[in-house]
């Protein structure tokens, strides 16, 4: 793998349709990086109940190198498999969209593949997840532990087990083999599970947000952040990214950047 992985989450990508004046600049910032835009399965569904945006969507894709993330269960089972070098798993779907589809023909595939059954498949799966995920959600918060010290403990605990959950769910046996020796088991190599653990437990925990069904899709986006080198991401998701750099020292070698960054192109 040797792009730069350029993401944006669905609200900056929403303002770039929006504005597609800022195309231009945003491909020659791009270039500039050598990077390529990459969108998410996540962003599909939740483009897809927005029949509006499909055609603008299809253009920005078409209009700079750009390519598809993997759906994160597939890259989670794909680390799983090269554990520990879980670094070398590629994280998007090959060949690139701008390698694969152009032109006319090219952007009416794109638009279907928003109405696509697999797509409405996992639209459903995530909605029917929606009431369990907010009543955990707001349990968390009660569970906040009162001493740094312990704190730190229960950060670890508690990533440990989300992760161990995720791995669990997409395969089975391989947790099993770590039943006697669980102290062997590196759950931050499975990248994007870990922040996903990680950036729950400073919302829901040390933040205290109160859930929101919108969160589930901000959830699985996070997912995706350190698989990329530039993100684009939306104030509050920023904020609490910016926090795990600083105390816990994630995402080092991600470059992290809110709405201003695409808004204000034209200054840089």
């Amino acid at each position: 793998m040797n792009e730069r992985l350029f993401y944006c989450d669905t609200n900056i990508l929403r303002y770039l349709i929006d504005n597609p004046s800022q195309w231009l600049l945003l491909r020659k910032r791009l270039s500039a990086l050598d990077a390529v835009l990459v969108l998410s399965w996540i962003q599909i569904i939740e483009l897809s109940k927005v029949p509006h945006y499909h055609e603008g969507m299809s253009s920005l894709l078409l209009s700079c190198r750009s390519a598809l993330l993997k759906w994160w269960r597939d890259l989670l089972g794909e680390e799983i498999k090269h554990y520990p070098e879980t670094a070398a798993v590629d994280p998007i779907q090959r060949p690139l969209i701008s390698d694969y589809l152009q032109g006319h023909v090219g952007q009416l595939i794109l638009q279907a593949l928003f109405s696509a059954y697999e797509v409405d498949i996992m639209s459903q799966a995530i909605d029917d997840n929606k009431e369990q995920y907010m009543k955990v959600m707001a349990w968390l918060s009660t569970t906040a532990p009162g001493h740094q010290a312990v704190k730190n403990i229960d950060f670890m605990l508690h990533n440990y087990g989300f992760v161990v959950s995720e791995l669990r769910d997409v395969n089975e046996s391989f947790i099993d083999t770590f039943k006697e020796r669980a102290e062997d088991l590196n759950v931050a190599a499975f990248r994007g599970s870990y922040l996903r653990a990680a950036y729950t437990y400073y919302r829901y925990i040390g933040e205290g947000y109160t859930p929101q069904p919108s969160d589930i899709g901000d959830l699985h986006q996070v997912f995706y952040v350190p698989y990329c080198k530039n993100v684009i991401l939306e104030k509050s998701m920023a904020g609490i990214l910016y926090q795990l750099r600083r105390q816990k020292n994630l995402l080092l070698e991600t470059d992290i950047k809110s709405m201003r960054f695409v808004r204000t192109l034209a200054d840089d």
